[in-house]
């Protein structure tokens, strides 16, 4: 770069992409769908070496396609500052980057790309590619790695205190888990038994922290204490942990412990779980009781109910016989005359 202008400044996440770019400035590029380049969904892509006979084939590297390739993705999304999409117009506008299209800009070189691919790969009418140009190479050596690289300093140092551990919680149901015979007592009688329940904070999981803000946690090696949180709440709600990763967070709100240790969280599960088998053991000595009762009961009102079926059914039957005879007919008014 031999312009005397003062160099462009990038946030983390353009200078990263420019980084990776960079690292491979003939075989990497992104696209995007429309007339701009679509900020929530670019595609990343990779070129592989070419062929003695110039061919090369194109693979998408963001999103993931597969199971196989997540693992990478998501390390790619960390590469990139925890997110893809970002304002890459400002790389355009510095003409760091070279748009590409089959209608709308650059149509004979993106021809002359898709040429070279084999096996032919079919992009979309709409569909931009964006490839790094020779200023744009230039500005990273020369600047914007440096930049790169104190910005980085900086969020390494800034995960560095906030890695730790917590102990997340989840609101839980504690329900009681009743025997075969009991079961088959309620089912068939079809009784209807109180919700005796109880609503706890459960632990869930613990999980290391990489950012702290107000309201947020950012973790990754979250380790499930007790299974499944539809489980642990009664099927009434689902994981406290929100996002996906490399971006996995959760509200401090759902936070049992601050600076835990595995063998403290261990502790905690441990009393958990005494304490919700006391709940159960106290539900179910009294459910052994009410419910033969219950079903006595139900029992006998179904037999009461059959008797006065039966009784009332005499009882109505005698009635017609009689036709009302014991009761007289009541007598007629002669009509008056006419004025």
């Amino acid at each position: 770069m031999t312009s005397t202008k003062k160099p462009p400044k990038f946030d983390y996440h353009l200078l990263a992409l420019l980084g990776w770019l960079s690292e491979n400035p003939n075989a990497r590029l992104l696209s995007s769908y429309g007339a701009g380049l679509d900020q929530n969904y670019p595609t990343l892509y990779e070129l592989s070496p070419k062929r003695e006979d110039g061919k090369r084939s194109i693979a998408q590297v963001f999103p993931a396609r597969d199971s196989r390739a997540s693992d990478e993705s998501v390390e790619l999304v960390k590469r990139l500052g925890g997110r893809v999409s970002n304002d890459y117009h400002k790389l355009l506008q510095q003409g760091f980057l070279l748009s590409m299209s089959s209608m709308y800009e650059n149509t004979k070189a993106f021809e002359k790309f898709v040429s070279t691919l084999e096996p032919r790969h079919e992009f979309h009418w709409s569909q931009k590619m964006f490839l790094l140009t020779k200023k744009g190479f230039e500005y990273w050596n020369e600047a914007g790695k440096a930049h790169y690289e104190k910005l980085h300093a900086k969020r390494l140092a800034a995960r560095e205190e906030a890695d730790r551990l917590i102990l997340i919680g989840v609101d839980g149901v504690v329900r009681p888990i009743l025997p075969e015979r009991l079961e088959k007592m309620v089912n068939g009688a079809g009784l209807r038994l109180p919700d005796i329940s109880r609503k706890v904070v459960r632990p869930y999981a613990i999980a290391r922290v990489t950012k702290e803000t107000a309201t947020r946690f950012y973790v990754e090696d979250v380790d499930l204490l007790q299974g499944d949180a539809y489980a642990l709440s009664g099927g009434h709600s689902g994981s406290p942990i929100e996002g996906r990763a490399p971006n996995q967070y959760v509200e401090k709100k759902h936070v049992m412990l601050d600076n835990a240790t595995k063998a403290g969280a261990a502790r905690v599960v441990s009393t958990d779980v005494e304490y919700a088998d006391d709940l159960r053991g106290i539900m179910l000595a009294s459910l052994q009781q009410i419910i033969p009762l219950l079903s006595e009961m139900n029992l006998r009102l179904a037999q009461k109910g059959s008797e006065r079926d039966d009784m009332m059914g005499e009882l109505l039957q005698s009635l017609r016989e009689e036709g009302g005879r014991s009761e007289p007919k009541r007598e007629r008014k002669a009509a008056s005359p006419k004025p």
